[in-house]
């Protein structure tokens, strides 16, 4: 089974070897880098750092590249739930806290100097 797509494999140990056998991974390959930015070794190494699941729920889904909409910056990979509430928290309080501490974390570093 294909991480690609953000498809969670039934078998952990997938999560260390990509092997695109999904018909439709070529073509969300080339959507995820003509959309986002991102080639699919990044996106493969994103799913692996965050062992498949939603970087804010942890939860096992079917995952979308979550990305700032002002200046394009991928933040990580969400479920749709997620990346939906991202733009309009609502409701539990330990989730708004939880998209709160996942937008500090993956937010792009700034350097800011004098001049």
């Amino acid at each position: 089974m294909s991480i690609i797509g953000g498809r969670n494999p039934a078998h952990r140990p997938e999560l260390d070897e990509f092997e695109p056998t999904a018909a439709r991974a070529p073509k969300y390959e080339e959507h995820v880098r003509a959309r986002y930015g991102l080639q699919p070794a990044e996106y493969r190494a994103m799913f692996r750092d965050q062992k498949g699941r939603c970087a804010i729920c942890r939860e096992d889904a079917d995952l979308q590249v979550d990305h700032d909409h002002t200046d394009g910056h991928v933040r990580g990979l969400l479920c749709r739930s997620c990346n939906a509430r991202v733009e309009h928290p609502q409701g539990d309080s330990d989730l708004a806290a939880r998209i709160v501490a996942y937008l500090q974390e993956r937010a792009p570093k700034v350097r800011i100097t004098r001049l």
